[in-house]
């Protein structure tokens, strides 16, 4: 019984350090989007000046989200592929999470990093192109493990 009471105990601290990790997260995420948003408008009112406009209270653009079109080598974040629009991290005990809920993936004991995740996704993206299929492929999360499959092709790959 109290085996049992310290697994759940154990269990409830991780759960919590997971919340309060993917907290920070959006709130980072928060902060990017007003920072980036500010910037759209002060170009926007930049612009109008520039064209003799009025305020530029005529619309000031919205951030759309990213695409998956392939894993960047180029940026440090790793898009989520299962919602496709935030950015994947990882807790100091490995786990790497999606903040939408899309996507968790206990990788501790494998010790996959972020980069390792994004070279797979990469090699699974690439090689299902090469393969001749030309739809999207989906991913989707089950029992723990990261998979790729396409309906047109049938193609089927475990990335994690």
């Amino acid at each position: 019984m109290a085996d049992l009471e310290a697994s759940l105990a154990l269990e409830a601290d991780l759960l919590r350090e997971e919340a309060d990790f993917l907290e920070k997260i959006e709130q980072q995420e928060l902060e990017e989007y007003v920072a980036a948003h500010q910037m759209m408008t002060d170009d926007d009112n930049s612009n109008n000046r520039e064209r003799g406009g009025g305020d530029g209270g005529g619309g000031g653009g919205v951030v759309s989200p990213p695409t998956l079109l392939s894993p960047s080598r180029h940026n440090s974040k790793v898009l989520c592929p299962v919602c496709q629009q935030r950015h994947l991290s990882q807790t100091d005990r490995g786990v790497i999470l999606c903040p939408s809920g899309d996507l968790r993936l206990d990788v501790s004991m494998e010790g996959l990093t972020l980069e390792h995740l994004r070279a797979k996704l990469e090699e699974a993206w690439t090689g299902h192109g090469r393969g001749g299929c030309q739809n999207t492929p989906q991913f989707g999360v089950r029992g723990g493990m990261l998979f790729m499959s396409c309906q047109q092709c049938n193609a089927f790959e475990m990335i994690t």
